[in-house]
């Protein structure tokens, strides 16, 4: 079997003019965003083999942040052109153009193609796929080439401000019995 965890880039900035949509940044709030899911999903003892990115800088920022928080190198974080401005079909055949060396891969990309592709492959709609919103997808599969709407379930899905929440929570739990 196969685990694929999508990603959906940071939140990214529009206040440069002069950039093209493929160069914008992360903003403020997508550079606390990214950190924090990245150590989140990591505590969590998710560790993908791969790390694939869209060539976008807010998406390729994304995937920088969390290889450096799963000390995942750098340098072997994978480019594909094909997920920017992908479609869900076309993002599909990126998948399934996957390595069967690796059993799991991150795939930093963009909406909407990364939530249609969400729904189709784990059969789950969502109403909303949050920037730097992670999920996790068991894909009942021996071969990346064999991936196809229907075949995954969905592990999570977890986004910045379910984890903020969750986190504070945490913490009033932890400072009521006297822990903090």
């Amino acid at each position: 079997m196969k685990t694929l965890y999508l990603v959906r880039h940071a939140k990214s900035s529009w206040d440069n003019p002069n950039l093209t949509d493929f160069e914008r940044p992360l903003n403020e709030r997508g550079l606390k965003a990214a950190p924090l899911m990245a150590k989140y999903v990591a505590a969590k003892g998710i560790a993908p083999q791969r790390f694939v990115s869209s060539m976008a800088a807010r998406a390729l920022s994304t995937a920088r942040i969390f290889a450096d928080k799963m000390h995942y190198p750098l340098n072997d974080i994978d480019l594909d052109s094909r997920i920017y401005n992908s479609t869900s079909p076309e993002l599909l055949k990126v998948i399934q153009s996957f390595n069967d060396e690796y059993d799991s891969i991150a795939l930093f990309g963009h909406d909407t193609s990364i939530t249609v592709t969400t729904e189709e492959l784990s059969n789950q709609r969502f109403l909303h796929f949050p920037t730097c919103g992670v999920a996790g997808i068991q894909l009942h599969v021996n071969s990346w080439a064999d991936v196809a709407e229907g075949c995954g379930e969905l592990l999570f899905f977890y986004f910045p401000k379910g984890v903020q929440n969750e986190l504070k929570s945490q913490k009033k739990v932890a400072k009521a019995k006297g822990l903090c």
